[in-house]
This record gives C-alpha cells, sequence and structure tokens, in this order.
C-alpha cells in the first residue's frame, strides 16, 4: 500500500477545497461563483480548485469523489483512520459537486463546465 502517498494527496485536496477555509493557505473563496435561474442566485463553489481556479470540472471532482470512496472501503478494514481521512474529503467534494451540479442542469445543459465568475452566468 502506497499510505504516504494517499495520505499527502488527501492532505493536497484538503489544501485545494473551493468555498471554504484552510487555515494558513487560504480564506473562504470564490462565492462570487453564481449562476443565475429564474428568479434564484446560485452560488457554485464547493470541491477543489481545479484548472488555475478558473473553472470548476465536474467529471474531475465526480471521478476524485468515487475514487476516494472506493479506497475507503478497501483500506476501511485494515486502516480505519485513513479511511475516514478519505470520506471525509470525498464527502466535501460530494457537497461541491451537488452545488455546481444542480446549477449546472438549469445553465449548461451538460456537467462538463461550470464558469460563474461576477456575471452570475456561465461564460466569462
Amino acid at each position: 500500500m502506497w499510505r504516504d502517498t494517499i495520505v499527502k494527496t488527501i492532505n493536497l485536496f484538503y489544501c485545494e477545497r473551493c468555498g471554504d477555509a484552510i487555515p494558513g493557505i487560504h480564506d473562504v473563496c470564490h462565492g462570487d461563483w453564481r449562476c443565475a435561474h429564474g428568479d434564484r442566485n446560485i452560488v457554485i463553489n464547493g470541491g477543489w480548485h481545479d484548472a488555475g481556479d478558473l473553472s470548476q470540472g465536474l467529471v474531475n471532482t465526480s471521478e476524485a469523489v468515487v475514487a476516494m470512496f472506493l479506497l475507503a472501503k478497501r483500506v476501511q478494514a485494515t486502516d480505519p483512520e485513513l479511511a475516514q481521512r478519505l470520506i471525509v474529503e470525498a464527502v466535501w467534494g460530494s457537497i461541491g459537486f451537488s452545488s455546481a451540479g444542480s446549477a449546472t442542469a438549469h445553465v449548461a445543459r451538460g456537467p462538463q463546465w461550470i464558469f460563474g465568475r461576477r456575471s452570475g452566468r456561465h461564460g466569462r
């Protein structure tokens, strides 16, 4: 097992959280990433920073979440502490995915990319 590599990877994902204050790294961020649907203005930050902070990739997020849950299941019996860290980070990604996913369904008609800086809509 590559435990040290997995721990370092989980730590990286933690530091790359979007919309969460990470002590010593960054404050809550990207609250301005929004999309409009009718009279609703939906904040779509969450998950992890991706592609230089210019987008949130739902494909990348969903693949990471699934990989973390599958790995947590695999190591649960032998390393419950590692499994718990994987689950916590996967849940964070799932929350971001569900936030951006609901916005995508209303705005972009597809789950590939979300853009929403300042304009309140997908696009630049």
